[in-house]
């Protein structure tokens, strides 16, 4: 139930100033529209820093969208498609 996701620092250097944020939009009648965001002051080389969305409730095709950016790193982007059963997500590709 939720999203979970773990953002991983591979660069070489601290990730100062870490955004992320997980947007799901889609369902029947486009009703699932869930936004979270958070930030962290330092991401240290090689280590990650899990992120989630809660549950929520829903039926159909969703799209999940997920960011992250750092003051001294490329922003990234990861984008998947899952189908959502009431509280469930599943099938996530």
């Amino acid at each position: 139930m939720g999203i979970k996701a773990d953002i991983k620092n591979i660069g070489v250097a601290p990730a100062n100033n870490l955004e992320w944020s997980i947007l799901v939009t889609g369902g029947i009648l486009g009703r699932v529209n869930k936004t979270v965001t958070g930030s962290v002051t330092e991401l240290a080389v090689d280590t990650t820093e899990a992120i989630s969305i809660g549950m929520f409730f829903g039926l159909g095709k969703i799209q999940i969208v997920i960011k992250a950016h750092a003051d001294n790193a490329f922003e990234v982007t990861a984008m998947k498609s899952a189908s959502l059963l009431g509280p469930i997500v599943v099938g996530m590709k």
